[in-house]
């Protein structure tokens, strides 16, 4: 995991072109005014260079093997006036004030989450004048829910994370890296937690811009399974979760899903795989309760078109409240084809389009036919006429030929 990188961002030769020939335009009027770049950076303004990040060229899915993944980013809030500082509140600083949720899921090889996680963000703000532009790095201090103190390992647990700012939050991304601490008021990271975490595609997107994320306070999770029924298909399991999101996931409504679709190959161009953004992946899905007992829950999804995709650890929404997958190895994917034969597949791992016209072996078995009824005319017609007059001076041919039409 690279510790400074920031989620996101294309890695463009274009953009890079564009960005170098602003720089060079913004360098040279700096240059005549008299101004030099360490003049800059003591103004007090920190500009930060546009990060560069390479986007995956299919939709990254969690590790099974980390402890730790981030699920999502929730109810952001971030006011555009300065307001009194809660890290100095006896002072009479001001700051502009940055709240927002994550849900972090912990695999049974940690027994008790940590209380506290820290995380840095990068709050900009003019984003679309690049020469104006003002950013800043801060730390995130996210404290977990008084609600989720009990929760042990293999759960999704809620913190509620703040940040200040000296800059306008126009903008706000999240880094990759998280630090872990055991208790809240410890200042000694936890170690063996340090770069095991991942993502979701969801998390992933969101973190790009935090105002994006979705704004939800309660949770529940199925744990279960998925399954292709030619044309759609079925999320089944147990449920489990705090009682508002229970009751909110009973009362029949769609569950808006945002999957991400992995069933169109990137191209190859000049022997590399074209890039492809996140966004260009999301698929919204509107999926419907089928099965409203908590132990049998069932939800069928209606892609309306081909589909593959690892649903494991994907999110629902539904009258603020998230419904995350915690799908079964080997039954996390699905692939479909409304436009297709028809033929049910559960769980292949590869997505492959239905072909038009014969198979190869039924093409074999023709031409195997046809050679066959040809020999069988053939020998027919030589029996029907008779033996033919003996050749002369060729007594292998005659004795043959007598050998084959005797009996």
């Amino acid at each position: 995991m690279n510790p400074t990188r920031i989620l996101g961002e294309d890695d463009t030769s274009e953009s890079g072109d564009s960005e170098s020939e602003s720089e060079s335009e913004s360098g040279e009027s700096e240059s005549e005014s008299g101004e030099s770049s360490e003049s800059g950076e003591s103004s007090g303004n920190q500009t930060l260079p546009a990060p560069v990040v390479t986007v995956p060229a299919t939709v990254p899915e969690p590790d099974r093997n980390d402890k730790v993944t981030l699920v999502s980013f929730n109810y952001f809030n971030a006011p555009k006036t300065k307001q009194k500082s809660r890290k100095n509140p006896n002072s009479d600083s001001l700051a502009y004030l940055i709240d927002f949720l994550i849900r972090l899921f912990f695999s049974a090889e940690v027994p008790v989450p940590p209380k506290k996680v820290t995380m840095r963000l990068v709050v900009s703000s003019n984003s679309r004048l690049r020469s104006l532009q003002n950013s800043e790095e801060v730390e995130a201090e996210c404290k977990i829910d008084a609600g989720d103190s009990d929760k042990k390992g293999n759960s999704t647990v809620k913190y509620n994370c703040e940040a200040e700012s000296g800059v306008e939050p126009e903008k706000v991304q999240a880094k990759e890296e998280l630090t872990f601490y055991q208790n809240v008021e410890d200042t000694t990271p936890v170690n063996d937690l340090q770069g095991d975490v991942s993502f979701t595609a969801q998390a992933y997107e969101d973190a790009t811009d935090l105002s994006n994320a979705p704004e939800t306070f309660n949770f529940a999770t199925l744990n279960g399974i998925v399954e292709g029924k030619n044309t759609y298909f079925i999320i089944s399991g147990s449920l489990e979760g705090d009682t508002p999101a229970l009751t909110k996931l009973e009362e029949g409504k769609p569950i808006k899903f945002i999957f991400y679709d992995n069933s169109a190959n990137p191209a190859l161009k000049h022997g590399k795989r074209a890039l492809e953004d996140l966004s260009d992946r999301k698929r919204d899905m509107d999926c419907t309760v089928t099965s409203k007992k908590q132990n049998d829950y069932k939800i069928r999804c209606d892609p309306g078109q081909a589909f593959q995709g690892n649903l494991h650890q994907t999110t629902g929404t539904v009258d603020h409240t998230s419904l995350m997958l915690n799908l079964q190895p080997g039954k996390d994917s699905v692939s479909v084809d409304p436009e297709g034969s028809g033929s049910s597949q559960k769980n292949p791992t590869y997505y492959r389009k239905n072909s038009s016209g014969l198979s190869g072996g039924a093409i074999a078995g023709i031409v195997i036919a046809c050679a066959a009824a040809l020999i069988i005319a053939t020998i027919l017609a030589l029996a029907l006429k008779g033996p033919k007059a003996p050749v002369a001076n060729n007594s292998s041919i005659v004795g043959l030929k007598t050998d084959d039409f005797q009996g």
